[in-house]
């Protein structure tokens, strides 16, 4: 081959290589990544209603999706926003940077100057984020497919949602200007915050005191001084972050171990306040109280805290089991005063939740139906029906994981269990949570995640759910917290097909349990159950309730993750039960047996009643016809059977049994275009 063209060959590869195979990508506008990424990252809060940019007003679609990203530093606005231009790397490497956050000296890219985003590209090289290509170039007005933007958008967002290892030291300051006293006390009630010191301890009103008493340390701030002849009564109450420190950094990851934590149970406000419930739980030494006259017990070992909930009615059995386990805090926070705090606090956490209500069969409390008339039916048995269905919410109680490094500051754990059933229910929950929220700029990010396993058998409409509620809390004063509703809805519909002798139907609704229902109306020919059935995830978040020193600045937010729009756990929104079993829709009135006087002539096929019978010795039966193809009449239908030894047929239909054994008997028309058989079994 001559050199020449060799050389050519040679230069067509190379520019082939540079130029790439072109293929095409799927564009997207910088509005609607803007809009892909605040939803992604749930960057959806802002404070300031106005316009970072002249040019994005309320007006525009993208307008909090933009004011939320700028107050949370991912857009800068001394760069010029176009929301119409497509995405391309540079503004891709620019808003990953600013989603990631912090501060990082990055590596020397041949062609970033090109970009007014140089260093956010050269951050991101650095971080691995994105890469250069084979000439070690970024190439920053490259357009960007959607799909490769999208997956590396979740890499990071992935990375901002866990915790991130930091050089931030656990560590505080007190005020300059406080005075701490050290006091050995006779007697400390946590409860009443009443402490008895003897009269070598002096206190003044407004001091802040710290002393040890039964192995716990305190923190404490004198709000009154009762004094007698031998001892100082004092009255304390928790101080104020504020007033105790100039600043504090935590910075803890840590797996809980329940036998280092404290269990104590609501208190009889805690408890009012969850469904106007008014007992005073009293725990005591084998981890078991009586709530409503349900036995509770707990067991807290190592990394799981499980409870278990009884309740024996006359004629039912109830049970509840919950189970939290894998527990992990992450904290950060670096405090000042709270307007200008930074944290981010989540919790990792699995749960299971078992729930049922065992009852006796209906037929054995209520009696028997079988016999009774269709037309009689409903009213009878809303007379008689008691209704026995259990609701009820349970304060388990409190657990508080105390933080390492961190003097008086505890993760608050609260668990309830909320429960409904009106018949009998086996429902199971397995649940991996991943819940928190990072605060940043007088804004909230919420972090969200979770993954669910079900299994279920139901025969009546039932709720249940794990409440569970934790908080970060110094001086027993809550400064953020997750409140968490997670469980399963299902709602049973029962409908009573209640049939007359001629065959006709009367189709009923009913508010009636339907295990009830079904267990009454089982061995009556003449009334026929069917249900529909709804069943759907429940998962409702609050972050920073009321009491909460987040909550006065404005940092708070509820959600619903899953409902009865999102969360079904069945096929289709509706599914259709008889016999207990799913079927595709309803066949009663299509499977039922009309009388025999009501002879369907003129139909599309040949249908008999019964198509097995059983028969004993010297035993009659008729086989029934019930559809008659058009074009035939009865005179036409003969009957055949294929072993007389067994049993005989007359032209009438009459089968007679005569020996032990199975026999089949053809039923045909005359020119035997239609045939259908009956099964015969006969026995002694």
């Amino acid at each position: 081959m001559p050199m020449r063209l060799v050389l050519i060959i040679k230069v067509l590869l190379i520019i082939i290589s540079l130029s790439g195979c072109n293929k095409k990508i799927e564009k997207i506008t910088i509005g609607e990544w803007l809009k892909i990424v605040s939803e992604k990252s749930n960057i959806t809060h802002y404070v300031s209603e106005n316009p970072y940019y002249i040019n994005i007003d309320k007006n525009n679609k993208y307008f909090k999706d933009v004011q939320s990203l700028v107050e949370w530093e991912v857009l800068d606005t001394k760069f010029p926003l176009k929301l119409d231009e497509y995405l391309n790397k540079e503004f891709l490497a620019y808003t990953l940077s600013g989603l990631y956050g912090g501060e990082l000296d990055g590596i020397s890219v041949k062609d970033s100057k090109d970009s007014i985003y140089s260093k956010q590209i050269e951050k991101v090289i650095s971080l691995g984020i994105l890469e250069l290509d084979f000439r070690n170039c970024f190439n920053p007005k490259e357009l960007i497919d959607k799909n490769y933007a999208i997956e590396v958008l979740d890499k990071v967002v992935n990375y901002i949602n866990d915790f991130k290892e930091t050089d931030l030291q656990t560590n505080y300051n007190w005020k300059d200007d406080l005075n701490i006293v050290e006091i050995n006390p006779i007697h400390f009630d946590e409860s009443t915050n009443e402490i008895i010191l003897d009269k070598n301890n002096q206190v003044n009103s407004g001091e802040i005191i710290h002393f040890y008493y039964l192995d716990k340390e305190y923190y404490k701030q004198v709000e009154e001084i009762l004094e007698d002849e031998k001892n100082i009564k004092a009255i304390l109450s928790d101080p104020y972050i504020e007033d105790i420190f100039e600043e504090f950094k935590i910075n803890e990851n840590f797996d809980v171990n329940f036998d280092d934590a404290i269990i104590e149970p609501f208190n009889e406000s805690e408890i009012t306040s969850y469904n106007k419930m008014y007992d005073v739980i009293n725990l005591n030494s084998n981890n078991s109280f009586k709530f409503k006259d349900f036995n509770i017990n707990y067991k807290a070992s190592g990394s799981t805290f499980s409870v278990d909930i009884s309740k024996k009615n006359k004629h039912s059995i109830m049970y509840a089991n919950a189970s939290i386990f894998n527990l992990k805090p992450k904290i950060q926070w670096d405090f000042k005063n709270f307007n200008n705090s930074n944290g981010f606090f989540k919790i990792d956490f699995d749960s299971n939740l078992s729930f049922g209500v065992k009852k006796e069969n209906s037929k054995n409390i209520y009696g028997d139906f079988s016999k009774i008339d269709s037309s009689n039916f409903l009213k009878t048995i809303q007379n008689i029906f008691v209704d026995d269905s259990v609701k009820n919410t349970i304060p388990i109680c409190k657990i508080k994981v105390p933080i390492p490094n961190m003097p008086t500051a505890t993760v608050t754990l609260k668990l309830l269990i909320n429960f409904f059933a009106s018949g009998k229910i086996e429902l199971s929950i397995a649940n991996v949570h991943s819940v928190g929220m990072e605060i940043k700029n007088k804004n909230i990010r919420i972090i969200s995640n979770h993954k669910n396993n079900t299994d279920f058998i139901i025969k009546s409409s039932a709720k249940t759910s794990l409440g569970f509620l934790s908080s970060f809390n110094i001086f027993n004063q809550d400064i953020i917290d997750i409140s968490l509703n997670a469980g399963a809805n299902a709602t049973l519909n029962s409908t009573i097909h209640l049939f007359d002798n001629e065959g006709n139907i009367n189709s009923v609704k009913s508010n009636l349990p339907g295990d009830f229902l079904y267990d009454i109306s089982e061995n009556n020919k003449n009334v026929k159950m069917c249900f529909d059935m709804r069943l759907h995830k429940v998962l409702e978040i609050e972050f920073n309730s009321p009491s909460t020193l987040a909550n006065k600045f404005g940092l708070n937010k509820k959600i619903v993750i899953f409902d009865e729009k999102n969360g079904n756990l069945l096929k289709g929104l509706q599914i259709h039960m008889e016999n207990w079993q799913f079927v595709d829709k309803c066949t009663r009135n299509k499977s039922y047996i009309k009388n025999k006087n009501k002879l369907e002539i003129n139909s599309d096929k040949l249908s008999i009643k019964d198509y097995s019978i059983i028969l004993n010795k010297n035993e009659h039966k008729k086989i029934e016809i019930l559809q008659i193809p058009k074009g035939y009449s009865k005179n036409d239908i003969k009957f055949e059977i294929n072993n007389t030894k067994i049993a005989e047929i007359n032209d009438k239909g009459i089968v007679v049994g005569k020996d032990i054994g199975n026999a089949i008997v053809l039923i045909k028309t005359s020119d035997e275009k239609y045939v259908v058989k009956c099964h015969i079994l006969c026995k002694e």
